[in-house]
């Protein structure tokens, strides 16, 4: 049976996001948290976690990277243009390393 691939723990710090930066909720952006440390948020003086705070904004339970914003981009963007970023440097790495046995 093959295993399920295990999704990488969320962290700010690895999509750039330092400590002490302010998101805002998509939303209304009048809505702000600061990043506290690599996975928690304040939240009107309540550490939590991002997903604690989507579901007290929303009521509900979802990807609350979707709903948060830092500089002008949703963290689920960011996250995705890191994964393609990262994929393309891997490519390009592969490339070189190969294109010279063609020859």
């Amino acid at each position: 049976m093959k295993k399920k691939k295990r999704i990488d723990t969320f962290s700010f710090q690895r999509l750039g996001i330092p400590a002490g930066a302010i998101l805002s909720f998509k939303r209304d952006p009048r809505i702000t948290v600061t990043v506290i440390d690599d996975r928690h948020v304040d939240f009107l003086g309540r550490v939590m976690y991002p997903s604690g705070v989507v579901k007290n904004l929303l009521g509900y339970t979802t990807d609350p990277l979707r709903f948060l914003v830092y500089s002008g981009r949703t963290i689920s963007r960011i996250r995705t243009e890191r994964k393609i970023l990262a994929n393309m440097k891997r490519n390009e790495r592969y490339t070189s390393q190969y294109s010279g046995e063609s020859q």
